[in-house]
C-alpha cells in the first residue's frame, strides 16, 4: 500500500510540474483525494463476495480522473471509517469494461454514483453527486435497523 501511494505521489507531482491540471485550483486537496480513492478502492470489497453475504452494502461507482470523486473520497472516507464491518464497502470503477453491466444495473449517468443495498440485495437509496455526510450516514443507519 505505501509503495502505491509513493507511487501514485511521485507520478502525480511528475504530471503537475508540467502541466496543472484543470481542477486544480477548483480542489487542492485533489492529490489527497486521489490518494483516498485509491485506497479506498483496494480496501473495498469485491462486489460477487458483498452480493453473497447478508450485509447491506454501498456501492460507489467513480472514475479517478473525476473531480468531484477525488474531492469527495477523504469524506466518504471518514464515513466508511465510522461503519467499517457493519456494511459491504464496493468500489466500482467506470472506466473498467468489466462493470457496464452494473453500470446499467444500478442506472449510472455520472459519478460519484454511490448505491445503497439493504440485506435483501434491493436499492434502499441513490445517489449521483456528492452527498452531504449527515444524509449518507443518516441512510446507513437506517438500513442497518
Amino acid at each position: 500500500m505505501q509503495f502505491l501511494i509513493c507511487f501514485l505521489l511521485s507520478f502525480l507531482a511528475l504530471e503537475t510540474a508540467f502541466v496543472l491540471p484543470a481542477h486544480a485550483m477548483e480542489y487542492p486537496e485533489s492529490l489527497s483525494g486521489l490518494v483516498a480513492l485509491k485506497g479506498m478502492q483496494q480496501q473495498s470489497k469485491d462486489y460477487e463476495i458483498a452480493m453473497q453475504n447478508n450485509r447491506p452494502s454501498l456501492i460507489e461507482f467513480y472514475a479517478d480522473w473525476c473531480a468531484s470523486c477525488q474531492h469527495f473520497a477523504p469524506k466518504l472516507k471518514a464515513i466508511r471509517d465510522r461503519f467499517p464491518t457493519e456494511i459491504n464497502w464496493v468500489a466500482i470503477d467506470i472506466d473498467d469494461v468489466r462493470w457496464n453491466s452494473l453500470i446499467r444495473e444500478y442506472r449510472v449517468v455520472g459519478v460519484p454514483h454511490l448505491a445503497l443495498l439493504n440485506r435483501d440485495r434491493a436499492v434502499r437509496e441513490s445517489w449521483t453527486g456528492e452527498v452531504p455526510e449527515a444524509v449518507l450516514e443518516s441512510a446507513i443507519a437506517e438500513v442497518l435497523n
